[in-house]
């Protein structure tokens, strides 16, 4: 009988018509948002891969919130659900948090019905992430379009030095500026936004860069032209 007079409870207190809007609305905006990480993200990442998981963080977040919100009972509970659940997950970059946390951010405000609130934060988000897209490809520090990503990996972060790695792109003529670097006791890895590297000079480069760690891994990527691709 408890069970019923919950659910009862939650349809006196939000209609049916009302959470079925806040569902739409949430999946409406978590896939806007996962466009916007697709089109104007700087993630080096499969950015299409993350982007698939915001609709259902957010329609699960805004439906728990939903359902705890009536609840003291509920959301003591949801606290110490959460305390046995480890979350993991390979998000090396800072920007992946950030539109995690902007998902989650969205089924939050829906769940709790504060459906205005979340719309103009959202309109305001969206307009500051396309003007930094659109303000960084008019930099004129970034590297000439039309280049790609050269990541280096190795197993030895010992044997190779970064000042080494500069030296090597300087030599070749490439133009090169560091995106990420994770270093630690047992791996280097390295990812450069270059500009055109011509095919004889990458040929060149990468015979340097193996001199330097015969064992290094070497990937090329070629940069889609526009922003944020």
């Amino acid at each position: 009988m408890d069970k019923y007079r919950s659910l009862g409870a939650f349809f006196a207190q939000s209609s049916f018509w009302e959470f079925a809007l806040n569902m739409f609305l949430t999946a409406l905006l978590a896939a806007l948002l996962g466009r916007l990480y697709v089109r104007y993200g700087r993630s080096l990442s499969n950015r299409r891969a993350m982007a698939r998981n915001f609709v259902l963080l957010a329609m699960t977040t805004m439906l728990v919130i939903t359902i705890v919100r009536s609840s003291l009972a509920l959301s003591l509970g949801l606290i110490g659900a959460l305390s046995i659940v480890r979350f993991r997950s390979a998000v090396k970059e800072p920007e992946e948090l950030v539109y995690l946390f902007l998902a989650i951010a969205i089924g939050l405000g829906l769940g709790a019905g504060q459906r205005l609130v979340v719309l103009v934060a959202f309109l305001v988000i969206a307009i500051v992430v396309v003007a930094r897209a659109i303000l960084s490809s008019l930099d004129r520090d970034d590297v000439e379009s039309g280049g790609g990503y050269l990541a280096l990996s190795s197993s030895s972060p010992g044997d190779i030095y970064m000042e080494n790695i500069y030296d090597a792109l300087d030599d070749a003529g490439v133009e090169w500026k560091v995106r990420r670097i994770d270093n630690t006791p047992d791996s280097l890895e390295v990812v450069f936004r270059t500009g055109p590297v011509p095919d004889g000079v990458f040929d060149s480069l990468m015979r340097d860069l193996r001199k330097l760690d015969k064992n290094v891994k070497i990937s090329f990527m070629e940069h889609l032209d526009g922003i944020g691709a």
